[in-house]
């Protein structure tokens, strides 16, 4: 008796062994988007609205890395693992907040809802502009009003979402039928992870410039981060 356990328990650790030593099968990317000039400062009380800022482009001082910036892949490629293709249950949240959507960009998956609540003491509407999907327009009462929305069909680029009667509220969400997309931080920095290894083609986009490129080639090998370094971008592109 004290063989055979003694026998299961090697196996059992042989088989954990052969786990933790399996080569990984994705790869990742990472890089920064920059503003190529003096960063511009935030117009501020927009809509004659105290402290609301333009959020149309966003460039950190010091670094002058250029926030919410997408970075993606425009199809799904081949040999994603069917794991990574698994829609999430949890809705992308968007709180429409001192007169402004927070947060202002967002990812979106096919199927994935995407929850809109009011948490200001008025009146606010939430008008998409998709271009493959339905359009929409709703209002929300004040004060914890929401409303949800699903799209089907995954967009070319990220599409517009205002508010009709806050007239300068924006925001901008990209819906994808996978999960290879980025949006810079305030640093202008992005990471995407678990791409199959190949060499892919990213769209970088920004609401301002439009594609600051259409085709960002990148090689992406198993267990390596490719560093594809800093983008800088002079500011005509955001003019």
């Amino acid at each position: 008796m004290q063989r055979v356990v003694a026998l299961l328990a090697g196996l059992s650790l042989a088989t954990v062994a052969a786990v933790a030593e399996e080569p990984p099968t994705t790869g990742a990317i990472r890089g920064r988007v920059t503003y190529g000039g003096k960063p511009p400062a935030l117009p501020r009380n927009v809509g004659r609205r105290p402290g609301v800022v333009d959020e149309s482009l966003v460039v950190e001082p010091k670094s002058r890395g250029v926030a919410n910036v997408f970075v993606y892949l425009r199809k799904t490629p081949v040999g994603m693992p069917a794991a990574v293709g698994v829609v999430p249950r949890e809705p992308v949240r968007v709180s429409l907040r001192g007169d402004r959507f927070e947060p202002h960009a967002s990812l979106v998956r096919t199927g994935q809802p995407v929850l809109c609540v009011n948490a200001d003491p008025r009146d606010h509407n939430v008008h998409v502009f998709p271009i493959k999907n339905p359009a929409v327009t709703c209002l929300l009462p004040p004060r914890a009003n929401e409303q949800r929305f699903v799209y089907n069909v995954p967009e070319i680029l990220p599409i517009q979402v205002k508010d009709d009667i806050s007239a300068w509220m924006s925001a901008y969400w990209l819906i994808l039928d996978h999960p290879y997309a980025a949006i810079t931080d305030s640093k202008g920095s992005f990471e995407i992870k678990g791409l199959p290894p190949s060499r892919h083609s990213f769209r970088v986009w920004h609401e301002r410039a439009g594609y600051l490129d259409k085709s960002l080639e990148v090689e992406v090998k198993a267990g390596e981060t490719t560093d594809v370094g800093t983008r800088s971008f002079p500011p005509s592109e955001f003019e």
